[in-house]
């Protein structure tokens, strides 16, 4: 069985549960786009508040922050309700598809290349803690392979 970098990135960030939600109280307080968070209020007809909250959350498998969902330049915009991506696997995996679109993760089925496993944990869940995640990236797919 050949597994795919989606299917490790679903078992780091959510153990392959679809309706995982985290809130991240530092993008919370930190600065936001109001483009964003205006697409955010049309997709969920919504309130400034609550679209703020969904702004600073990670949703789904693959744990895709608000922001970059509901970015109108973004390589990916969801134009849903966050109810309606959270139900939608087919939507959820569409997205991490077209975000992380450019980044090789260096997975061949089998194994990484470290060099690019490394560069890509550091684009997917950012500068800190980078060879962490990647070591559970290496031990979800060990998981997966079986």
């Amino acid at each position: 069985m050949m597994i795919t970098i989606a299917q490790i990135i679903a078992q780091v960030e959510s153990a392959g549960k679809p309706f995982e939600m985290r809130f991240e109280p530092s993008v919370y307080a930190g600065r936001k786009s109001l483009s964003i968070i205006d697409t955010i209020i049309q997709a969920n007809d919504c309130d400034k508040d609550t679209a703020t909250v969904f702004y600073a959350m990670s949703f789904g498998l693959y744990q895709i922050m608000g922001y970059n969902l509901y970015d109108p330049s973004g390589k990916f915009r969801l134009r849903a309700p966050i109810a309606t991506y959270m139900n939608d696997a087919k939507a959820q995996l569409a997205a991490f598809n077209a975000f992380t679109a450019g980044h090789d993760a260096g997975w061949d089925g089998e194994r990484f290349d470290n060099a690019k496993g490394l560069e890509f944990a550091r684009f997917y869940n950012g500068p800190g803690n980078v060879a962490a995640y990647f070591n559970a990236m290496k031990a979800a797919a060990q998981k997966l392979l079986g």
